[in-house]
């Protein structure tokens, strides 16, 4: 597979750059290192069985996060936690302590996208912390 990349822009600007004294093309050039991890991507996402995956990794964090203490909205792996009380600060901070990586979107709205390789050990793994700190911070009544 061939990665390339191209930069589009106004004839005057292109002739300002190839006139200057220190032209700057290396950020409309290809990166190779760019390349070699945008070539290995394609080659991952576009393997047999990558999609299912992807998709019984979405039913498998539904199913785990069904009991959370709260709401949440998921479409695929792009999953939103509805906190009960403004904490998202003190919730992101506690995960990233235990290595799990999610962002605070507003005082009680967290945004969990974990990455499209993961195995199912480690997004059991991930389940049982996000259980643990959100039974820790919101137990039920």
């Amino acid at each position: 597979m061939q990665a390339n990349a191209a930069a589009l822009m106004k004839p005057e600007l292109f002739q300002w750059m190839a006139d200057g004294l220190l032209p700057h093309y290396t950020t409309f050039g290809g990166n190779e290192l760019g390349c070699v991890a945008t070539v290995a991507t394609c080659d991952v996402v576009t393997a047999p069985g990558f999609l299912d995956h992807v998709n019984e990794l979405a039913l498998h964090f539904s199913e785990g996060f069904a009991s959370l203490p709260y709401d949440t909205t998921q479409r695929g792996l792009f999953i939103t936690f509805h906190l009960p009380e403004p904490r998202s600060g003190e919730f992101v901070r506690r995960l990233f302590e235990m290595g799990v990586l999610v962002l605070g979107r507003t005082e009680t709205m967290v945004l969990f996208r974990p990455p499209l390789i993961t195995s199912f050990t480690e997004a059991d793994a991930m389940i049982g912390l996000v259980q643990n700190v959100s039974r820790q911070m919101f137990p039920r009544a």
